[in-house]
């Protein structure tokens, strides 16, 4: 015992009896189930937060305890409600939306969801209790009378050295087991840790490994902070970034970004159904050009947006907050820059949202105020009734478009100057919803070209085939929604590039669906890393632009990883600048092939190379 008063357990006994079993009941198990990790993490961590007040002098030790132990308790609360009414944790989406909420929006949330009925949960009632009974237990003369009740048990004192044996050891275990767990959260910490590998953590579930309600809120505080610094930077370098000339080469470009597409499912790669015959019909006919050897760096949305949208790759000694991001230059040399994106859209972007690892890019109204010109509102179920939003935007009075929202700054009046015989150059941005998941959602009811008859050749359950019926399905869709997008563009003197953000597992080189958010093996690098791409020219510019369609077919077999997309914009715009590099710009003569690397750590052509392909 005397050992006990040493490390100061039995002065902080209040601390960590209380958090240990308010950490326990906010363990999150979505599928009900309950494992010894609950148990070891939150031992661990109150082991871990209590012991050290417990050596502090008296009434710093009582005010700590009442402190740390009362917050504790309650983020515990928070989570446990987000569980059971929001179906999840707290996550940085959560922390943020707290502070971004106004008034009205709290009064509606607080009469939505604060109701009598939340005391029926026992977890919550017995949460609510400890925030009362942890301050009464400090009370002097509650505590000695508790503290008397509990000495009246008679143990011997060879059970008790046992009791305090085991106690010691489990908690030196459970800190011994929760190490590389606690390791892994401690990256979210690091200084050279940017919001990119943030999201990569989430996704690789780092943040589930220590899983306690106050691992949860620091990872969501941290994210938050984090991100939102990055922006302010990224925000600060757009803003003052500037171009040298601009010889407007391409009048009229389009960047159409496709989601969630997996390259091997599509005929156009020698995909064994005919999920993409427009695109074949074209690329027969000679005016779509396709390359067989892009990368994107991540398999996440966000992050993907990010690395194109920036001026910055991976090879660049500078940081990704350093570098604008490419619209803004599109502005600055008189191009008019359109944004439609179907699942990126203008709601609440008076306040900014976040992403899974803080605050998003294209949320920002400073940013977006800067990049476009316009943008959509809303977004649409299918793809084609978003296109018709486009097609509007193109053919009628721009500002007085339900759906579509100009962006009117100073800044957009002072660069409507830059023009040529004021016909503005354009820059169409096109960002579709694809083949995210749902599958089955992605094409309209009666549409579908293919039935799980279809899918040959595969060892799965009817339900497995159903569900690459269905991707099959949407990626024919989505090769008729592309195939719309460019009957738009086939009288004007255009170029069209389609990328894909990224791909997707669908029961091929491994017996998974989605995505898989880990350190790429050469498996998920093939199906969720490797992407189409190709570009697109009318044949009025063909006509009038034969060397830039002599570069493309040059380009075809050339690596690329998507990061360098904004530099294949610029030359085809034939933007000047700083941040112009031929090196990076897969249709120059000067493209040197970098090392592409996918998922923030991972080679991907060592990768390729290991596995000899």
């Amino acid at each position: 015992m005397r050992l006990l008063d040493k490390i100061g357990v039995r002065r902080s006994w209040r601390l960590l009896l209380f958090t240990l079993t308010a950490c326990i009941l906010g363990y999150y198990v979505p599928e009900g189930k309950l494992s010894f990790h609950c148990f070891t993490a939150s031992v661990a961590t109150t082991v871990l937060l209590s012991l050290p007040i417990g050596l502090l002098p008296r009434y710093i030790r009582m005010a700590l305890q009442f402190i740390v132990g009362e917050a504790v308790i309650f983020v515990c609360l928070v989570d446990v409600y987000c569980q059971i009414h929001l179906l999840s944790g707290i996550t940085p989406h959560l922390f943020t939306a707290v502070f971004l909420t106004d008034m009205r929006e709290a009064s509606e949330f607080f009469q939505t969801y604060l109701k009598p009925d939340i005391i029926e949960n026992w977890r919550i009632l017995l949460l609510l209790s400890f925030i009362v009974l942890l301050p009464l237990s400090m009370i002097p003369p509650i505590g000695q009378a508790l503290y008397k009740q509990v000495a009246k048990i008679q143990i011997k004192k060879r059970t008790r050295s046992i009791i305090t044996i085991l106690m010691g050891c489990c908690a030196v275990i459970s800190i011994a087991l929760e190490a590389v767990p606690m390791y892994h959260f401690l990256q979210f910490f690091s200084p050279d840790c940017d919001p990119q590998d943030t999201e990569g953590l989430i996704f690789r579930r780092y943040h589930e490994e220590v899983s306690t309600p106050i691992h949860r809120i620091l990872q969501a505080w941290s994210a938050t902070i984090q991100s939102k610094t990055m922006l302010a930077s990224i925000e600060l370098a757009t803003l003052n970034a500037q171009i040298d000339s601009c010889s407007y080469r391409s009048p009229y470009i389009v960047l159409v970004i496709g989601e969630s597409y997996n390259k091997h499912h599509s005929s156009l790669y020698d995909y064994a159904l005919p999920t993409t015959p427009l695109q074949e019909k074209r690329q027969a006919a000679g005016e779509l050009f396709v390359f067989d050897d892009v990368v994107t760096p991540w398999n996440i949305t966000s992050n993907v947006f990010l690395n194109m949208f920036s001026t910055w790759n991976c090879s660049s000694e500078l940081s990704i907050s350093e570098c604008p991001l490419f619209p803004a230059l599109f502005r600055r040399a008189g191009y008019e820059v359109a944004f439609f994106s179907n699942q990126y859209v203008m709601r609440g972007l008076h306040k900014t949202s976040t992403n899974q690892a803080g605050f998003f890019f294209l949320t920002n109204m400073t940013l977006c105020d800067t990049m476009f010109d316009y943008r959509n509102e809303k977004a649409y179920g299918s793809d084609l009734k978003f296109l018709k939003i486009f097609e509007d935007y193109q053919n009628g009075n721009r500002e007085k478009i339900k759906g579509i929202r100009g962006m009117h700054t100073r800044r957009r009046r002072h660069e409507d100057k830059n023009t040529v015989d004021n016909m503005r150059p354009k820059l169409d941005i096109i960002h579709l919803v694809g083949q995210h998941f749902d599958y089955k959602n992605r094409y309209p009811e009666g549409q579908g070209r293919f039935t799980d008859k279809d899918v040959l050749n595969r060892s799965l359950t009817k339900e497995e085939r159903q569900t690459v019926m269905h991707y099959d399905n949407a990626t024919h869709y989505d090769d008729m929604v592309l195939n719309k997008i460019l009957s738009l563009y086939e009288d004007e003197d255009a170029v069209v590039v389609f990328v894909a953000d990224h791909g997707e597992e669908i029961y091929d080189d491994q017996h998974v669906m989605g995505r898989l958010f880990q350190t790429p093996t050469w498996q998920i690098a093939h199906q969720e890393y490797e992407v189409p791409m190709w570009i697109w020219c009318s044949a009025k510019y063909q006509a009038q632009h034969g060397d830039v369609v002599e570069c493309i077919k040059q380009a075809l077999h050339r690596p690329l990883l998507t990061d360098d997309v904004s530099q294949l914009l610029f030359d085809l715009a034939g933007i000047q600048c700083h941040w112009r590099d031929d090196k990076r710009n897969v249709l120059s003569e000067k493209y040197e092939p970098k090392q592409r690397i996918i998922a923030g750590e991972t080679d991907y052509d060592a990768l390729k190379k290991v596995n000899n392909r």
